[in-house]
């Protein structure tokens, strides 16, 4: 399977006018990111892209939830005017998750957002999922492309 990497052939508004509502909450980011990438990337229907990024965001919170998962917080120095910063400090040290196909295809778009920063042009280069993946990509879009 080919992947479309041209962010020409799919304008901003295609994915946002339908795009659902994520909330607020911890990972709405990364299933906002998610849903337009995978329909960007791979040119999945919306209802799969839905899929994609709401199982990515419930598996990592899973994964998260996990006893290993250690989180500490860490408090930046005050600056003259009063402020300081605040930041969150995580360690996973989950090894071993069980790789399921909306994690690898939510690594791909991870991916190929990095290289794209990296010099690789979105226009003039194609990628090509692995038969297995494009397999799984296809039984996910069979099962909820339609939805």
């Amino acid at each position: 399977m080919q992947v479309n990497s041209s962010p020409a052939t799919q304008t901003e508004n295609d994915t946002t006018s339908q795009s659902p509502e994520f909330g607020a909450g911890r990972f709405s980011k990364v299933m906002s990111f998610a849903y337009d990438q995978m329909q960007k990337l791979f040119g999945t229907s919306p209802s799969a892209a839905e899929h994609i990024a709401r199982e990515v965001a419930r598996q990592v919170g899973v994964i998260l939830k996990a006893d290993k998962f250690t989180s500490d917080l860490k408090v930046g120095a005050v600056t003259k005017d009063g402020k300081l910063s605040i930041a969150e400090v995580s360690r996973l040290s989950q090894r071993g998750t069980t790789s399921t196909p909306e994690l690898e295809l939510f690594h791909a778009c991870q991916w190929w957002q990095d290289a794209g920063k990296h010099g690789f042009s979105y226009a003039d280069t194609k990628l090509v999922l692995m038969p297995t993946l494009a397999d799984k990509l296809k039984a996910i879009e069979l099962d909820h492309g339609n939805e």
